[in-house]
């Protein structure tokens, strides 16, 4: 039986135990073997056993990735800022100020966005995975630089229908401004 449906699919009431035991299993296997699913199941997982709900209850691994991303970006000591998050939060904004790429290049007119990553094995955290995909699907071309590597691009979500997803946020916004 494939991995992902013997330890999701068999049971989405598993206990808080059980559910331990499988993300232990998944994080190890994702260590060896980096899975898109096995990546989305763990998200998931997480979740579950930081809200204390079931797997059955969570929301999509984007729409966790999303909120997660979102909650480490109110940490700010500046009080314009702070007074800033205030005024976006109570009219419903979600926001992060982490994830962004290292740098914005320019020639001819253009622009694009590049994270540097070292090593073949160094990964696009979750934040700058969200805040890139995000940039993409405005088509702005978003890259990814491995010295021995060269340049990989970032696709935009592959559902523009997301929950919370960047771009639908940020449209609707323009009723609100």
């Amino acid at each position: 039986m494939h991995e992902l449906s013997y330890l999701v699919y068999t049971d989405m009431r598993a206990s808080k135990i059980e559910l331990e035991t499988r993300l232990k299993i998944l994080e190890e296997r994702q260590i060896r073997e980096q899975n898109v699913q096995r990546a989305g199941l763990i998200t998931k997982i997480r979740y579950a056993l930081k809200k204390d709900i079931q797997l059955d209850q969570c929301p999509k691994p984007k729409a966790i990735e999303w909120e997660e991303a979102c909650a480490l970006g109110s940490e700010t000591k500046n009080p314009r800022e702070q007074a800033f998050i205030l005024y976006i939060e109570e009219a419903g904004y979600k926001f992060t100020k982490r994830g962004w790429p290292d740098f914005m290049i320019f020639k001819d007119g253009g622009i694009a966005c590049v994270e540097v990553k070292m090593h073949e094995r160094d990964y696009l955290r979750n934040n700058q995975r969200i805040v890139m995909e995000a940039l993409a699907s405005y088509g702005i071309p978003c890259y990814e630089w491995r010295p021995n590597e060269g340049f990989k691009q970032v696709q935009g979500p592959s559902s523009t229908q997301e929950l919370n997803n960047p771009k639908i946020m940020l449209d609707n916004s323009l009723v609100i401004l």
